[in-house]
């Protein structure tokens, strides 16, 4: 009887091991994805802060010749 509940000891260490050891790496796997789309989001916040700028940068050069 000693020897059983042993090795059901055992067997569920094995598996809370597997388990953690399964949760971890679908962490990682998670923050990777996270880091990837927060950068993506940034590139995307960049360009249009950039066509913006284009866009104000041509309205004032638009003004200035048209006052010249």
């Amino acid at each position: 009887m000693r020897r059983i509940q042993i090795n059901k000891l055992q067997r569920n260490a094995g598996f809370m091991e597997e388990w953690t050891q399964k949760g971890i790496d679908d962490w990682k796997e998670n923050m990777d994805k996270k880091r990837e789309r927060e950068a993506k989001q940034l590139e995307f916040d960049l360009t249009q802060a950039e066509k913006y700028n284009k866009y104000t940068v041509n309205s004032i050069d638009e003004a200035n010749r048209e006052v010249y």
